[in-house]
């Protein structure tokens, strides 16, 4: 079943907003927010007051562009893996995916761990056809070869398992 309805940018930190994903949680089981006019949210045991927090990490937080591609072409240069976190502050999911992202980031130190804000950089959002949040992507040699939408820890671990093995370090 897909339930969808529109939550303005400017109203997505209101407390009706927040009322409302907390109402439709309560209703369904899903684990990412539809960023691109529709949204959605799974329930989370923490307060919704927590923010996404990667300071003291080794992930790098993309604040342009330019950024990311100098990224992308130093691992190409170097056939670093590369994973990418789409997010967005707002989104219950995301937060909740944070946890699991930086753990791998430890856990896989040889792999280089980037997260974009949707709301910050829109336009890579969609360059790379981001409908929801979060959305990894996971790309060696500038090409994406493999994806997950959604905040599914256990798929997740599962593909950075197999990348390991694959993926020189």
């Amino acid at each position: 079943m897909l339930v969808s309805f529109f939550v303005k940018k400017e109203f997505r930190d209101t407390t009706g907003a927040l009322m409302f994903s907390r109402a439709l949680s309560a209703c369904l089981n899903l684990s990412c927010c539809f960023s691109m006019g529709n949204s959605c949210w799974k329930s989370y045991d923490y307060d919704i007051d927590e923010e996404l927090d990667y300071s003291g990490t080794n992930i790098c937080v993309i604040k342009n562009k330019e950024n990311l591609e100098k990224i992308i072409s130093e691992s190409t240069n170097t056939n670093k893996m590369v994973v990418m976190n789409f997010n967005a502050t707002w989104c219950e999911p995301c937060i909740a995916a944070s946890r699991f992202y930086i753990e791998s980031s430890k856990k896989y130190p040889y792999f280089l761990f980037v997260a974009v804000d949707i709301d910050d950089l829109d336009e890579l959002a969609s360059a790379y056809g981001v409908d929801a949040t979060p959305t990894f992507f996971f790309l060696l040699g500038g090409t994406t070869i493999d994806t997950l939408v959604g905040a599914h820890k256990e798929q997740f671990e599962k593909k950075m398992e197999i990348l390991a093995r694959y993926v020189p370090s």
